[in-house]
């Protein structure tokens, strides 16, 4: 979310994922993380921009839902997880919701703690 390099280790896992399906068109687990792979994706694009038009509320609403649907952090990748919610805590510290901005900062640091954006949002 917070690299611009994202999309080109995301695109190469797709097309990993692509080729063993072609090898194997019935591989439930390959079909099944692909589609979350590409829901991700989909999910990233729209917080960037979203977050380059400054629209915090809608970034917030964004990974709210992001999180919220998949069972919460717990139901993402940590490093995933940890970056939507730094990214979700910086946003709400743009819209000047320190105690939730602090909650999400705090969560990712724990989720991963070498992760750099968040003691920087926490400093801040």
């Amino acid at each position: 979310i917070d690299e611009a390099g994202w999309e080109e280790p995301v695109s190469s896992a797709l097309q990993s994922l692509r080729q063993a399906l072609q090898f194997n068109p019935e591989h439930a687990a390959s079909a099944k993380l692909l589609r979350q792979l590409r829901g991700h994706v989909a999910a990233v694009q729209q917080v960037r921009s979203a977050a380059g038009a400054q629209d915090w509320k809608l970034v917030v609403d964004l990974l709210d839902g992001l999180l919220g649907t998949l069972g919460g952090p717990a139901g993402l990748p940590p490093k995933f997880a940890a970056r939507c919610l730094a990214e979700r805590g910086r946003a709400h510290m743009e819209l000047k919701s320190l105690d939730a901005a602090l909650a999400d900062i705090v969560e990712a640091s724990r989720l991963d703690g070498r992760l750099p954006a968040a003691p920087l949002l926490q400093a801040r």
